[in-house]
C-alpha cells in the first residue's frame, strides 16, 4: 500500500487537498500531517492515580478528527486514513517523515489568493517541492478530484536522462489521459534528441495505450505559457520536473513555479528524475 502524506493547517484549502487526496488514492494509506508550534507541549503524558488524565495532544487530536469528519462531511474517518501529530518546523518535519515513513507522494493545497502571510505558505510550499524526492501534488483551492483525461506534461531537455515517457506511460495505465508533451523554446534551438528519446521511451516494449502529442511553441514566459496551454487543452492535471541542471529548473525555481502556484488553477503535480509517479 502506498504513503500518502497529506499536511493540513486547519483551512479550507487544506482540508479540500485531503479530500483530493482521499478520492485520488482510495487503495494507499492517507496519512494526514498536523504541524503544531515547539512552543505547544503536545507530547508530555499525565497520569492520575486512577485515571489518565487527557493531555494537550489527546485533545488536539480529537479536534482534528471532528474537524475532517466536518469539513469533508464524513460519518466516519476513513480506515485508511491515519493522523499524525508532530512538533516543530513544518519543513524539517516532512523532510524526516518522508524517509521515515517511506512517503511516495505528498499531497498539498494552495490558495488563488495571496497576502503577506500567505507568501510565507507559498514560500513553504515551494521549499517542498525543491527539497523532497517524492512527487508532490499541489491542489488549488476548491479544486475537486475527477480521473484525468487530459495532461499536459511540460517536456525539457531532461527527457534525454529522466525516462521520462516510461514513467508517464506507467502512471497513465489506469487513467488512459490524453497526454499532451508541452515544450517552450526559445529562438532557434533544437529539439530533435529530446524528441527522439520520448518516443523512444513511450514505446519501450509495447505501444502506449492512449493518445498523445508534442507541442513545441516559442516564448520567453515559460509559467504563462504553460498555464495557457493547460487551459486551451482543458489539462485537469499539469505535470512538471524541476530538475536543478536543466533550462527550465534554472528559471523554474525563481519564477515559474512561483507563477504555477499562484495562478493554477489546475493541480500540479512537481516530480523529480528519481521518482516513481503514484
Amino acid at each position: 500500500m502506498k504513503n500518502i502524506l497529506v499536511p493540513i493547517d486547519f483551512t479550507k484549502v487544506a482540508f479540500n487537498a485531503l479530500e483530493y487526496a482521499i478520492n485520488a488514492f482510495p487503495e494507499s494509506n492517507i496519512l494526514v500531517l498536523h504541524v503544531t508550534p515547539p512552543s505547544l507541549n503536545t507530547t508530555e503524558i499525565k497520569y492520575s492515580l486512577l485515571n489518565r488524565i487527557r493531555t494537550e495532544a489527546d485533545v488536539l487530536q480529537d479536534e482534528v478528527k471532528r474537524l475532517i469528519k466536518l469539513e469533508l462531511n464524513l460519518e466516519d474517518i476513513p480506515s485508511n486514513l491515519n493522523l499524525i501529530m508532530r512538533k516543530g518546523d513544518i519543513l524539517p518535519v516532512i523532510n524526516k517523515l518522508s524517509q521515515e515513513l517511506a512517503i511516495d507522494t505528498i499531497v498539498m493545497g494552495t490558495r488563488d489568493k495571496y497576502d503577506m502571510f500567505d507568501k510565507i505558505i507559498g514560500t513553504t510550499s515551494l521549499a517542498i517541492i525543491k527539497s523532497q524526492q517524492v512527487p508532490t501534488y499541489l491542489i488549488p483551492k476548491d479544486v475537486k478530484y475527477t480521473p484525468y483525461k487530459k495532461v499536459l506534461v511540460a517536456s525539457d531537455y531532461h527527457l534525454l536522462t529522466s525516462s521520462l515517457g516510461r514513467k508517464i506511460k506507467e502512471w497513465n495505465k489506469s487513467f488512459r489521459a490524453y497526454i499532451r508533451f508541452f515544450h517552450v523554446k526559445k529562438g532557434q534551438e533544437k529539439f530533435h534528441k529530446e524528441t527522439d528519446q520520448l518516443i523512444t521511451d513511450l514505446f519501450d516494449g509495447d505501444a502506449p495505450q492512449f493518445v498523445f502529442d508534442l507541442i513545441q511553441k516559442e516564448g520567453d514566459n515559460i509559467g504563462e505559457m504553460l498555464l495557457n496551454e493547460a487551459e486551451s487543452f482543458n489539462a485537469n492535471l499539469i505535470v512538471t520536473m524541476p530538475e536543478k541542471q536543466n533550462f527550465i529548473s534554472r528559471v523554474f525555481l525563481k519564477s515559474v513555479t512561483k507563477s504555477l502556484v499562484q495562478k493554477s488553477k489546475v493541480p500540479l503535480l512537481f516530480i523529480h528524475p528519481q521518482n516513481i509517479l503514484v
